[in-house]
């Protein structure tokens, strides 16, 4: 988090940038994460999730563990004693019994136990609840990393209700947002991609929007720069609300750049 907050704070000390309206983004755990930092440091405007979890990262894994092991049912029934090695480090995560001197040996990717402490104390839903600042979720519908059922769920029950957030899932798209069919698996990762471009048009209409709605200067961490412009037709689904705190409407790792209107 102190990284994310001094990126923030190197951002705004461009000439170019109006300190008071850089925006956050963040993907995966960054995503999860982006929530902290934007409460750490409030001159955040808003923030972009991509991917981001609210599922219990030591539970995230014992899924995604059992979705690998289901892509090949020759492997389904060896995979079975990795996937019960995975759940009793989850429970241990879970345990009144977990203190900082459990060896990182015994929990989930070998994290030491304050690692687990601190993430099981957070609870990003209510984190973003909390801060009171225009929200844009992105959901990749063949994500098996963060899934629309048990990720995103999380993100429309308690935020859903909010004016100021925009939720928004791109059925073909997957971890990181990269188009394809059927089930997604580690190896599409792989061969050099791009990003699908109705992602990168959202994100810059919804920052545009804001900008031109609330009279801003936007900036962004975490973002490569791109054109901020009306988007055409595109295939991600969502809603779209009004921000009534800043009285504009908001339609439905890390390297730092900024996006100047």
């Amino acid at each position: 988090m102190p990284h994310g907050v001094a990126a923030v704070h190197l951002l705004g000390q461009h000439p170019g940038v109006d300190a008071g309206r850089v925006f956050l983004l963040g993907h995966s755990l960054g995503g999860t994460l982006a929530r902290r930092v934007a409460a750490g440091e409030p001159s955040v405007a808003g923030l972009v999730i991509l991917a981001g979890g609210t599922q219990p990262l030591h539970w995230a894994i014992v899924r995604q563990v059992r979705y690998l092991a289901s892509l090949d049912p020759e492997m389904a029934a060896a995979s079975q004693s990795a996937i019960e090695a995975f759940s009793e480090q989850a429970r241990l995560v879970d345990s009144p019994g977990l203190s900082s001197s459990t060896p990182a040996s015994e929990l989930p990717v070998g994290m030491p136990a304050p690692y687990w402490l601190d993430l099981r104390g957070y609870n990003p839903v209510a984190v973003a609840a909390a801060l009171g600042k225009p929200i844009l979720i992105l959901q990749g519908g063949r994500d098996y990393q963060a899934t629309v059922d048990d990720d995103l769920a999380g993100w429309k029950a308690g935020l859903a209700h909010r004016p100021d957030v925009t939720i928004r899932v791109y059925a073909p798209d997957n971890h990181l947002f990269f188009p394809g069919t059927g089930p997604s698996a580690p190896a599409e990762y792989e061969p050099a991609q791009h990003v699908d471009s109705a992602v990168v048009t959202d994100i810059a209409s919804w920052l545009t929007t804001v900008h031109r709605q609330c009279r801003t200067t936007v900036g962004a961490l975490g973002t490569s720069a791109v054109g901020l412009r009306t988007p055409p037709r595109h295939r991600g689904t969502g809603e779209t609300g009004r921000n009534d705190s800043a009285n504009c409407s908001v339609p439905a790792h890390t390297s730092v750049t900024a996006n100047r209107c």
